[in-house]
């Protein structure tokens, strides 16, 4: 006897696949004919049992057709020679906090393959996991996405639970993108990003979408249209940006981990703000399929966590394989660490403490300063983005908040020659900044200048913070580098993070690298010897 016969194999997944196409569409007559007509068929529902076909036909000719589409999360299909084979499967439902399950007996007589027996059932969650949605007093998810997707009962992220910033694609759901009139025109998904694939085949389950920034172009996470996610580390004060209600949901206990997004900052900035690790990882190393094009050459999926042990878990389910290598040497950008506020550098003092076992180098990046490099990223970075939306919102004319509706305006006269000499200075500084900075390195600076901004500031105020912040957020930003910010600083007014930036791929060594520091530092659980 043989188990799993390549050929057999192929066969019966290919008619799981045509069951479960026949199921989500209805398609009666093609269920039917794929149960043996015998009345020894057996079927056992989640609310019926059924003994033979036709109380079978019987019961799916009286179901109701609404709310059975479902999703699929995990699968194993086992032939038994050449004419018997098994499959199981668990599944989801929009707005059932339950995971499904199916198992199928399918036997091969003379007319082909028949199921002979089934069985659907229902089950709670995962131990650990949330099993009703999660209250939302921060105001961190986009009103009607809440939704409990995946959820698997094995994994590296089993039992966890996540949000999902509200540029990428969750199937069943609309992506509004931070804007009402973006999210009217938009269809439900027909399919997750990749990236949020990755973590359900991983067992975490999706409790909804999270907040961001209208087309996600700013870093202070105050939305004009629906209001600003409250910064649990930090009340009065604003969560950043663009990726607020990701950082948020983190920072505010109601999910374990958050995916966001990071052009300029955006996962870097709240990350910050919001006292919660958040990375930033080597351009184009994570694909970006199902998520707005905003500017695509800097674009990168990113991710928050409450702890760094988590962070490497998600970022092992995210990242591809890397070679991993031991970091022997930091260098302290003094240019960047100049531009903190004195009460800044103070707290980030015991931040920069625990790095010092390895053997640390002061080194000054620009030494005219790296106002230029911020310039050149903002021209790069406005002229890609009015390629990608410029279209829409010509068309359409939405109304932007301040500040957000002068950055477009902004964006859409940046010319060609402008965007040549960004693009030219740019190459220069990333052949520059990647020789500085071997597999071997880490370069230490502050991931923003200060604490986060007071709630109410004006449109100016909050601009002149942005534009000293993008001297700090746009050397990663430019040279496509991974970047962690570690909640490492901490004033009375709120955390303040340090950050480290690696050599190119080198993401996993770095999540390593995090880990192993912050269990260095942070106290561990004491373990009896009972």
């Amino acid at each position: 006897m043989t188990l799993n016969k390549a050929e057999t194999l192929a066969t019966v997944t290919k008619l799981v696949d045509d069951y479960e196409a026949a199921l989500v569409g209805n398609d009666v007559d093609t269920l039917d004919r794929m149960f043996w007509d015998s009345a020894h068929t057996v079927r056992y529902g989640a609310t019926e049992c059924l003994y033979g076909q036709d109380e079978i036909l019987a019961f799916r000719k009286g179901r109701n057709a609404k709310g059975i589409a479902r999703t699929v999360t995990r699968r194993a299909i086992t032939t038994i020679g050449d004419d018997l084979a098994i499959a199981n499967l668990e599944f989801r439902r929009e707005g059932e906090l339950r995971t499904g399950r199916q198992s199928q007996t399918w036997a091969r007589f003379p007319e082909g393959w028949r199921v002979i027996s089934a069985h659907v059932s229902w089950m709670d969650d995962a131990p650990g996991a949330k099993t009703t949605p999660a209250p939302d007093p921060f105001d961190a998810f986009v009103p009607g996405t809440r939704t409990t997707i995946g959820g698997g009962f094995a994994g590296r992220l089993a039992g966890r639970t996540f949000g999902v910033k509200d540029i990428f694609d969750v199937k069943g759901l609309s992506t509004g993108c931070g804007h009402p009139l973006r999210r009217e025109q938009a269809a439900p998904s027909p399919r997750n990003a990749s990236c949020v694939d990755a973590v359900l085949r991983e067992g975490a389950t999706c409790i909804g979408k999270t907040h961001t920034d209208e087309l996600a172009y700013s870093l202070n996470g105050e939305n004009w249209h629906y209001g600003t996610p409250v910064n649990p580390a930090a009340k009065g004060r604003i969560p950043g940006g663009s990726s607020s209600g990701s950082a948020v949901a983190v920072a505010g206990g109601l999910v374990d981990f958050a995916i966001g997004s990071d052009t300029g900052g955006s996962v870097r900035v709240p990350a910050s703000y919001c006292g919660v690790w958040g990375m930033r990882p080597t351009h184009g190393v994570i694909p970006m399929d199902g998520a707005m094009p905003f500017a695509p050459s800097f674009d990168s999926v990113g991710w928050f966590a409450a702890d760094p042990e988590l962070l490497r878990d998600v970022g092992t389910c995210l990242l591809p394989r890397q070679d991993l290598h031991r970091i022997r040497r930091i260098l302290v950008l003094r240019d960047g660490m100049q531009l903190l506020a004195p009460e800044a550098a103070s707290a980030l003092e015991a931040g920069l403490s625990a790095l010092r076992g390895l053997p640390m180098t002061d080194v000054t990046l620009c030494p005219d300063g790296l106002t230029p490099l911020a310039t050149a990223f903002r021209y790069h970075q406005g002229y890609e983005i009015w390629e990608q939306l410029g279209g829409w919102i010509r068309a359409h004319q939405p109304t932007f908040g301040p500040g957000i509706a002068d950055r477009f305006v902004w964006a859409s006269g940046i010319t060609a020659e402008e965007f040549a000499q960004a693009r030219a200075l740019r190459a220069e500084f990333t052949a520059r900044i990647r020789d500085l900075c071997a597999e071997d390195t880490l370069l230490v600076l502050p991931t923003v200048p200060d604490i986060a901004p007071l709630l109410g500031q004006s449109a100016t105020e909050l601009e002149d913070f942005r534009n000293k912040a993008l001297q700090l957020l746009c050397i990663a930003g430019l040279a496509g580098l991974p970047q962690i910010n570690m909640p490492l600083g901490q004033l009375p007014g709120g955390p303040i993070g340090l950050s480290i930036i690696g050599a190119q791929n080198n993401d996993r060594t770095m999540l390593r690298f995090v880990h192993e520091m912050a269990r260095s530092i942070m106290p561990q659980p004491e373990v009896s010897d009972r």
